[in-house]
Parts: structure tokens; sequence; C-alpha cells
């Protein structure tokens, strides 16, 4: 996947999902993966006013997703599927099974 091709999902598939689900003024969170800062997908963001969380390298201890994805790792590793739609299925019911951040006890 190059930057540019990143820039286009990001604005085909989850601007959409984001307009519908999400308040007014949500922010983007990624990694520092490579293909997210190449200038082709910072200007695209730019120019589609992407509002983008500064994140720093490294940090994946605070990354939820990175915690998210490791937590679907372990619940599909018990898991056998015989097709790709049932393993898209059963991704999915464990991803909605996963607690949202608004789920998650307060600790301050």
């Amino acid at each position: 996947m190059t930057g540019q091709s990143y820039a286009n999902m990001i604005i085909e598939k989850i601007f959409p999902w984001a307009k519908d689900n999400m308040s007014a003024g949500w922010v983007s969170q990624q990694d520092n993966d490579p293909k997210h800062t190449l200038r082709a997908a910072e200007d695209t963001f730019q120019q589609k006013e992407v509002r983008l969380l500064n994140w720093r390298s490294q940090s994946l201890d605070l990354n939820p997703i990175e915690h998210t994805w490791e937590e679907l790792k372990r619940r599909r590793a018990k898991q056998r599927c015989s097709s790709k739609d049932q393993k898209f299925a059963l991704l999915e019911m464990e991803w909605r099974a996963v607690p949202t951040f608004g789920e998650l006890p307060q600790f301050c």
C-alpha cells in the first residue's frame, strides 16, 4: 500500500462511516507507519481537512488499537473457520464484543 492508496482508503471508506457515526470534530489517530506519514498521505489529509492526532513513534502501550488487535488475535486463535465469510463473521462478532472507550473503567 502506498501513501496515496492509504489516504484514498481513508477518504473513501473511513470518512463516510465517520460522518454517519462520529460526533462533529472527531480526530483520527494513526501510528507512524511509513505509509501514514508519506507526503501524498499528508497532502491529501491536509486538503480534505482531516484532523490528525500527533502520535509519538514507539508508543504502542498508549495506543488502544494495538491492544485491540492483540485481543482479537487471542480470541481468533481459539476459533477455526472453514471459509473467508465465516472468518469475517467471526472477526466482526469478536470486534463488536471488545469494550469501547466509553465502557472502560474511569481511572482518573
